[in-house]
């Protein structure tokens, strides 16, 4: 069986197991957190991998290494409950952006600058559109349809990050991820990551408290978004404040009160 075969196995049992469970909670009226789930979905996983090791030493054949199956847990736990291989961009601190054209042509920016070709975030161009379907779907309290009839996909992940899509309109379906490394930031935290110095520092602070206004400008990922929410944090906190955006970038990210 190869390794794409035994983690579709997997993801199959663990999956059953978690719709029985999630029945029976149903008929007795008991609900269980996030957390709680995850954590079902990992006593599940290690179960599964309990018994495929049982069945090799049956069989006669050799159990999987502790370290591929350790990745293969980890496989079938993003499946369930993160968004498959994408995932693993997701969880690396030092990814601020992602940008594929199909399943199999992505593109990463890291923090320091570089950007580089990486693999595959999901396994054919018709399984990223059911990735992505099924993510809008979690999204928030109303479904986020992905189909020909809404050919576009926006909202933001459980981390904060935002995420647009496209397909059918588009050669391949396509994604962009925008990841914000510091949500909540303040213009003395941006003195401690040495992007200002105390003069700039004071004159911006000066500037929203005279309510002056601001116009901040660059590239893309150079930082704008980071320092207008550091210079949101020097508005006094009576003050309302009223954003107008189309992805919600900063109001999401930063909670500010709208």
């Amino acid at each position: 069986m190869s390794d794409a075969q035994l983690s579709a196995r997997l993801r199959r049992e663990v999956f059953a197991r978690l719709a029985e469970r999630r029945q029976g909670d149903a008929g007795t009226g008991t609900s269980f957190s996030v957390d709680d789930e995850q954590a079902l979905g990992r006593a599940l996983i290690a179960d599964a991998l309990d018994a495929l090791a049982r069945e090799a030493i049956a069989g006669g054949r050799a159990v999987l290494a502790p370290d591929d199956e350790d990745e293969l847990a980890r496989e079938v736990f993003d499946a369930l409950f993160g968004m498959d291989l994408l995932q693993r961009l997701l969880d690396d601190p030092s990814v601020e952006n992602i940008n594929a054209n199909g399943c199999d042509r992505v593109f990463v920016r890291y923090a320091d600058g570089r950007s580089e070709q990486v693999g595959p975030i999901a396994r054919s161009d018709d399984e990223l559109v059911d990735l992505l379907r099924s993510s809008g779907a979690r999204a928030g309290n109303t479904e986020r349809r992905f189909d020909t009839g809404t050919p576009r996909l926006s909202l933001q992940l459980p981390d904060g990050s935002r995420l647009f899509a496209v397909m059918a309109v588009s050669a391949r379906p396509s994604l962009s991820v925008r990841r914000h490394r510091y949500l909540k930031v303040t213009c003395d935290d941006l003195i401690g990551l040495h992007t200002l110095d105390a003069a700039l520092r004071s004159f911006l602070g000066a500037a929203m408290r005279a309510k002056k206004s601001c116009v901040i400008c660059g590239g893309t990922g150079v930082g704008k978004t980071t320092l207008l929410r550091a210079m949101a944090a020097d508005i006094p906190p009576g003050e309302r404040i009223v954003t107008i955006e189309d992805s919600l970038e900063l109001a999401e990210a930063s909670g500010l009160a709208i």
